[in-house]
């Protein structure tokens, strides 16, 4: 590849010394040019790696944050069926499956719904 330059250098300025100076000026320039292609696809590597980097954070912190809301919606609804099952200020406690309102020592409601203490 390189001889090639220097060939056409040669054709370009003639077969006397003048002719290699700009075959190596074309192989300089060769060498500079491929130097800068290199560093141009580095950059853009490096950029398409921290977009990737970026989109995969983003993405665990959607699904860390979907598990986080998913606990506390748990929570909330364990604490809500407690709040169903506590005897009322009137004696009575509600059924969670048909709604049914049951005397305070009840421990079946009329639908087979077993209370838990």
């Amino acid at each position: 590849m390189f001889n090639d330059l220097i060939e056409l250098g040669k054709l370009i300025g003639g077969k006397r010394f003048l002719g290699i100076i700009i075959g190596g000026f074309l192989v300089g320039l060769f060498i500079y040019l491929f130097s800068k292609y290199q560093n141009f696809l580095d950059k853009k590597r490096m950029k398409e790696e921290k977009e990737g980097e970026r989109e995969i954070k983003e993405a665990r912190e959607y699904i860390l944050g979907t598990a986080e809301r998913e606990k506390e919606v748990k929570k909330l609804l364990q604490a809500e069926e407690k709040e169903e099952h506590k005897i009322g200020e009137s004696g009575s406690k509600r059924c969670p499956q048909c709604g049914l309102i049951n005397p305070a020592s009840a421990i079946k409601c009329d639908c087979g719904y077993l209370f838990k203490y």
